[in-house]
C-alpha cells in the first residue's frame, strides 16, 4: 500500500502522526508504544489506515517531530489580535479547525503546552511536548473539516517557519495584549557542588545559569551526559526551578558541546517534570551531580 500524498508529505517533514476518533480519542496506546521518542513505521502507518479508515490524525507535538508545536487559537478574533494574518500566512502553515485557527511551527528548543491566558479568558493553548494537534484531513465530530488555510510548499512540502525560543516569543506578544507570564517559583542565587543544597531565592539569573552551564560542560561527554541530563532535571525539578529555566540551561549545555543527541536530552527533562511532585524524592539531584563531577 502506499500512503496518501497528505500523509507522506507530514512524514518528510518529520512529523508523528497517530490515528484518533473523530472525539479526539487516540486509536493506538501510543505512549505505551514509545510515540513520544520515535516515530511510527510506514508499516505500521500502512496497517492504521486499513484497520480505521477514515478515521482523524493527530500529529505528537515536541522533540519527537522536531520540536514541532502549534499554536490553538479557540477565537479567530484572538488570531488576528496576536498575529498580522496575511503575514502569518506567507511564513508558515495555518489550519481552520472547527470553530478557531491552529497555527503550526517549529521550536529551536523543546516548548512545554501551555495556556495563555485564565480558562475563561484565554488567549491561546500551546500544544508543546507530548501534547497531540489534529491535522487534516481530520473531521471534527460536528462534521467541520479541519482544513488548510493557506497553500505554502517548498521543495513539495508543507512549510512549516521556524520560531527561534518559540515560548519566549510568545509570552512577548502575549505581555503586548495584556497577558503576563506567571512568575518563576525560585531563584538560584549561586551554586557550590560540594554542598548539600543550592541556596534559593526567587528565579534563576543570567550568572547562575552559566555558573551551572560552565561547571557541567567539560563533563558532558559520551557516557556520562546520559546521567548528567537526569540528575540535572531531578536537581531542578525537586527545587521547584522553572522549566523554562531548565530549558535555557539544557540548551546552552548542547549548544556549547555540540551534543547531537539534543532531543533526548530535552525528552529527559520534561518527562521528570511531568512525573508526579510526591515522586520526585526518588530522584537523584545534587548527590548524583556531585558524584558525577567529582569522580575524576
Amino acid at each position: 500500500m502506499n500512503l496518501p500524498d497528505w500523509m507522506s508529505n507530514y512524514c518528510e517533514l518529520g512529523l508523528c502522526l497517530i490515528p484518533l476518533t473523530k472525539h479526539k480519542i487516540p486509536l493506538v496506546r501510543w505512549k505505551e508504544a514509545g510515540f513520544q521518542i520515535r516515530r511510527p513505521t510506514k508499516e505500521e502507518l500502512e496497517r492504521w489506515l486499513a484497520e480505521y479508515p477514515g478515521c482523524n490524525w493527530a500529529v505528537v507535538c515536541g522533540s519527537v517531530s522536531g520540536f514541532f508545536f502549534g499554536l490553538d487559537f479557540d477565537l479567530v478574533q484572538n488570531y488576528h489580535r496576536f498575529f498580522e494574518p496575511e503575514r502569518i500566512e506567507r511564513e508558515t502553515t495555518v489550519v481552520r479547525s472547527s470553530r478557531g485557527i491552529h497555527v503550526w511551527g517549529i521550536s529551536d528548543r523543546l516548548i512545554g503546552k501551555f495556556d495563555v491566558g485564565p480558562a475563561k479568558e484565554r488567549l491561546l493553548e500551546v500544544h508543546g511536548e507530548g501534547s497531540l494537534l489534529i491535522v487534516p484531513p481530520s473531521v471534527h465530530a460536528s462534521g467541520v473539516a479541519y482544513q488548510f488555510v493557506n497553500n505554502l510548499y517548498e521543495k513539495g512540502v508543507r512549510k512549516v517557519a521556524l520560531f527561534k525560543d518559540a515560548e519566549a516569543s510568545i509570552w512577548r506578544q502575549a505581555r503586548v495584549l495584556g497577558y503576563h507570564r506567571p512568575a518563576s517559583t525560585y531563584h538560584v542565587t549561586g551554586i557550590n557542588w560540594a554542598a548539600n543544597s543550592l541556596e534559593l531565592d526567587r528565579r534563576l539569573t543570567d550568572a547562575s545559569r552559566q555558573k551551572i552551564v560552565d561547571a557541567v560542560v567539560p563533563y558532558w561527554t559520551r557516557g556520562r551526559r546520559n546521567k548528567l541530563a537526569m540528575y540535572l532535571s531531578g536537581l531542578f525539578a525537586k527545587r521547584g526551578i522553572s522549566k523554562v529555566d531548565a530549558e535555557e540551561v539544557f540548551n546552552a549545555i548542547c549548544e556549547a558541546t555540540a551534543d547531537e543527541e539534543r532531543n533526548q536530552r530535552f525528552t529527559t527533562l520534561q518527562r521528570t517534570y511531568q512525573r508526579d511532585p510526591n515522586t520526585l524524592g526518588r530522584l537523584k539531584g545534587i548527590t548524583g551531580l556531585r558524584e558525577e563531577l567529582q569522580d575524576e
